[in-house]
């Protein structure tokens, strides 16, 4: 993730959990303490209505809406497509098969 550099100082103790936790979760400091901010940001805000969203979040959210659509309008397709074989059916059978 691009983003704007922030330096910070921790102490020994809390720098040491920091580490621990990037390991734990397979992430890096640098990606918790985003996290952590992010959070503490919008619990700030929240009184004001205000949401600070993560770019990531908006990405995938803007992913999920296109996958939503694409699905919408297949289902769309696969329903006017039903529709038209229940129109042949009805003109060419009859609406019923005979068996042989």
């Amino acid at each position: 993730m691009a983003g704007k550099p922030l330096t910070i100082r921790l102490d020994e103790q809390t720098h040491k959990a920091l580490e621990k936790l990037a390991k734990k979760e397979g992430t890096t400091k640098s990606q918790i303490a985003r996290k952590a901010i992010m959070l503490y940001i919008n619990e700030e805000l929240k009184d004001s209505n205000i949401i600070y969203v993560d770019e990531e979040i908006v990405k995938k959210l803007n992913d999920l809406e296109d996958k939503y659509y694409k699905i919408v309008t297949r289902l769309d397709i696969l329903s006017r497509n039903v529709e038209n074989l229940k129109k042949r059916l009805l003109k060419y059978g009859g609406g019923r098969q005979q068996l042989g």
